[in-house]
């Protein structure tokens, strides 16, 4: 028999099932050659997702992709750069994609290269495609009451009300980070007082260096079955001992009423197979609707606020609706599924 002959014969004999039985794997992290602190992921209502990051430069750049894989597999577009002078010229942190009133909005976290100047700003896609149409700088998100240090802001809506959350200082000699939610007025306004949601308490929380420590940051929200959480990163993030922790609120009380709030005892999610450090996340489903993290973590424990890349795993829920992460994944996770899958 012809060996092309053989293959094929070889082929036809294995049953369809065992085919079926073997689904493709991945291991984090994704890109482990690149440094993509600070990963956010938005599904677009087509199935588009788009990827942002600290992407390293005095730039904002977006990932394009149907495949969450992939995503930061992609070459990225830079949709940004930050001017020659004013507040925003350097350290572009952590921005995130919002699809607000019918356009598209960049949060972001810049400084002027002074520590105690850094601050929130917004850019706004002046058409439907984030990727292709330009951006125009909305200017800063400013809050009316305390314009104090801010970075990493996301969006809460909860109660057909939009709100603010970001990491904090009370003031400029203060500089324990602290989350705080702040309600808006518009996607480029905020209105109202800041409320405090959390501040390092549990020894947890407060691990890091001599001069960085005691930090609450990153706010991400996740809700489910009645629910609304703040999944938060804790620590110091150039350490091995940055992990995540949660705030819990029903999904239909007021987020402004410090009394809603419970925050968790215990980190949900922190060091474990060779991955150092997990943080900084942020949330999506694939084709299926399985939900997936999506993080940043380092493959080595020496402090370091360089090289942390992107990992992105499956995760569950409890019997009680809570978020069950488990711990981090390095080897042989289950790909997402695609739409290509499912036809």
């Amino acid at each position: 028999m012809k060996p092309t002959a053989l293959l094929l014969a070889l082929a036809l004999a294995i049953p369809a099932a065992a085919l079926a039985a073997a689904p493709a794997t991945f291991d984090n992290p994704v890109v482990p050659t690149r440094s993509n602190a600070d990963p956010f992921v938005y599904k677009h209502t087509d199935g588009t997702y788009y990827g942002l990051c600290t992407y390293g430069k005095p730039a904002i750049a977006i990932w394009r992709s149907k495949n969450l894989l992939d995503l930061y597999r992609t070459e990225p577009k830079v949709i940004w750069r930050a001017p020659k002078t004013g507040w925003n010229t350097q350290d572009i942190w952590a921005p995130e994609l919002h699809y607000l009133d019918g356009a598209f909005y960049i949060y972001y976290a810049a400084s002027n290269g002074e520590r105690d100047s850094r601050r929130m700003g917004i850019l706004k896609c002046t058409g439907p495609d984030p990727f292709n149409d330009p951006w125009l700088d909305a200017g800063r998100l400013k809050p009316p009451d305390a314009d104090q240090w801010a970075i990493d802001g996301t969006i809460l809506e909860q109660n057909n009300k939009r709100y603010f959350l970001w990491s904090g200082q009370p003031t400029i000699k203060d500089r324990m980070q602290r989350l705080y939610i702040q309600q808006m007025s518009s996607p480029t306004k905020l209105t109202g007082k800041r409320l405090e949601l959390s501040r390092p308490t549990y020894d947890w929380e407060r691990q890091g260096t001599a001069q960085f420590h005691d930090i609450n940051e990153g706010p991400q929200i996740l809700k489910h079955d009645g629910k609304t959480f703040v999944i938060y990163s804790a620590s110091f993030c150039g350490t091995r001992h940055y992990k995540l922790g949660m705030l819990t609120i029903p999904s239909d009380a007021d987020p402004m009423n410090p009394a809603n709030w419970k925050k968790s005892k215990i980190p949900l999610f922190q060091e474990a197979n060779g991955l150092y450090g997990p943080g900084h996340c942020s949330f999506t489903t694939d084709a299926s609707g399985q939900d997936w993290i999506i993080y940043h973590a380092r493959t080595t424990p020496e402090d370091n606020t360089g090289h942390r890349s992107v990992c992105l795993q499956p995760f569950t829920w409890t019997a009680a609706g809570y978020p069950n992460f488990g711990q981090p994944q390095k080897t042989n996770i289950p790909t997402p599924k695609t739409e290509s899958d499912s036809k």
